[in-house]
């Protein structure tokens, strides 16, 4: 009887390193950058150091996958609020998206503290947070501006200005939520937002038609 070699298993590449990124979300999240070694990244990603380095070549690499990440997965949430709600509701919705509201996104914000830390002194790891940071104003910026051209918000309004006073708004929420979850509640959280575009919205908007308007092209960090 002739015995058939086995059919070798296909390896989606780019799965296995989303897959090793994720794992490495996952060690940074629990040990800190110089906890999260490559044998504890691949030992959380259930693999050898060996097929780790066949994807990442060092552990910089890693730390840079891993940021990549968390960049497409945050900006893919944002997209989709994008596509479906415009103005000041969008802009809400991605604030509120940044925010540490549920075991994922806490997580998430856990491991930016980390990235922040480690950027003070890495110019690679800061030139990337600065990417990301200009992509998250972007969508913020558009939405605004959505809002400005509908009438939600006055003509005044520096819709590239108010992206940034947003994303700042955001930014410290969530470390202060991260801190102190006895009192930065989610329901705090989000009216820390409310009362920011409230605010905005009080500065002598006339309500328009909503105007239609294509959307520009965002991308993704690889």
């Amino acid at each position: 009887m002739i015995k058939s070699n086995p059919v070798p298993k296909i390896v989606d590449h780019d799965e296995r390193r989303e897959e090793l990124a994720r794992a490495a979300v996952r060690a940074i999240d629990r040990l800190g950058l110089e906890g999260a070694t490559m044998r504890e990244i691949a030992k959380e990603a259930g693999f050898s150091t060996g097929i780790l380095g066949h994807y990442f070549e060092s552990k910089d690499d890693i730390v840079l996958g891993a940021l990549g990440f968390m960049i497409g997965a945050t900006l893919a949430r944002l997209a989709d609020i994008s596509a479906n709600l415009r103005g000041l509701k969008a802009a809400h919705e991605m604030a509120a998206e940044l925010l540490p509201l549920d075991a994922q996104r806490a997580k998430e914000n856990r491991v930016w503290a980390v990235y922040w830390a480690q950027a003070l002194t890495s110019p690679r790891l800061r030139r990337e947070y600065q990417k990301s940071e200009a992509l998250l104003r972007g969508y913020l910026c558009e939405v605004l501006q959505e809002a400005i051209d509908d009438g939600e918000l006055a003509q005044s309004v520096d819709a590239a200005l108010e992206a940034n006073r947003l994303l700042a708004l955001s930014d410290g929420v969530s470390v202060q939520a991260l801190f102190n979850r006895t009192f930065w509640t989610d329901a705090r959280q989000v009216d820390a937002i409310d009362v920011h575009l409230d605010d905005l919205r009080a500065r002598g908007a006339v309500p328009q038609p909503p105007k239609r308007r294509t959307r520009s092209a965002h991308t993704t960090p690889a």
